[in-house]
């Protein structure tokens, strides 16, 4: 009998100790997890603009610079950027070693001054999520470091109805200075790559957008030395007021400003006090 009774105590201390060993082995797992690995963040094809400030800025959005790479981590990562204005369209991918970011990214144009703080305005292009071919709109961004670009400020607005950041805003006056400074950027593309003529502007005025005085230019572009450049009716509608044709203003713009060196920064050099682009300098025959 005492045999047996060892036996069996022997045993029952053996399932004991696998027990406990069982224990034991759960409890390193949960305390030391097989480490995942780690992938940095890259953004694939950036636009040529983008700074540190918003590549920082899309690290935080995103979480951090580096990532455990997991079955989850291109969709939590993807999930985190949609809440972030300076882009759209995103899409998340890792690899073993990395998380790729594809995304399309709202170029500012403009910028106004408003409640104390500076906002950042880019026109909503096609293909974003928020445009609308029957109503063109523009969106509000946050202000961070950006000198790859220049930012033309946009005065004289109605400051009502401004949406919060990233928010879509509808005003024909902020949109149509919006589109002026996108075709004079396509002109410094096509005429002046080396020289852009949008270095040397400084702020749009839409104050009599509407035409309340009549005889005022509706549109008046200031350089930023505070030449007058009046550019007369929102771009698209000279016509409708008689005025040189849009293709005749930029091109008496861009003459000009060839014409004088590359600047129409005028009072600066002296060389006149404003630019009246609002009458057409084509002679049209009349009957007699």
């Amino acid at each position: 009998m005492k045999k047996i009774a060892a036996v069996v105590a022997g045993v029952c201390c053996l399932g004991g100790a696998a027990v406990g060993f069982g224990y034991m082995e759960r409890y390193v797992h949960a305390a030391s997890p097989v480490a995942q690995p780690a992938g940095y963040m890259e953004l694939i094809s950036p636009p040529r603009w983008i700074t540190e400030a918003l590549q920082k800025r899309i690290a935080e959005a995103a979480g951090g610079y580096s990532f455990e790479l997991g079955a989850d981590t291109a969709r939590d990562v993807a999930l985190r950027l949609e809440r972030l204005p300076w882009i759209y369209n995103t899409r998340v991918r890792t690899t073993d070693k990395t998380v790729h970011v594809h995304a399309e990214y709202r170029k500012p144009l403009a910028c106004i001054k408003a409640g104390g703080q500076e906002y950042y305005l880019a026109l909503v292009r096609p293909g974003d999520p928020i445009h609308s071919a029957d109503s063109p709109k523009v969106v509000l961004l946050d202000r961070i470091e950006l000198n790859t670009l220049p930012i033309i400020e946009i005065k004289g607005f109605a400051a009502k109805n401004i949406p919060p950041v990233g928010g879509a805003w509808d005003a024909p006056e902020i949109t149509s200075a919006l589109e002026l400074i996108n075709v004079l950027g396509h002109m410094d593309e096509i005429s002046s790559p080396d020289n852009p003529l949008l270095n040397d502007l400084g702020a749009i005025d839409v104050k009599n957008f509407n035409g309340k005085f009549r005889n005022d230019p509706h549109v008046v572009l200031y350089a930023k030395d505070g030449t007058e450049i009046r550019w007369g009716a929102a771009y698209g509608t000279s016509r409708l007021y008689m005025e040189a044709t849009e293709q005749e203003k930029l091109a008496t713009l861009y003459t000009f400003y060839k014409e004088h060196k590359n600047t129409i920064q005028c009072i600066k050099h002296n060389i006149c006090q404003l630019i009246e682009l609002r009458y057409s300098q084509k002679i049209f025959p009349r009957p007699e």
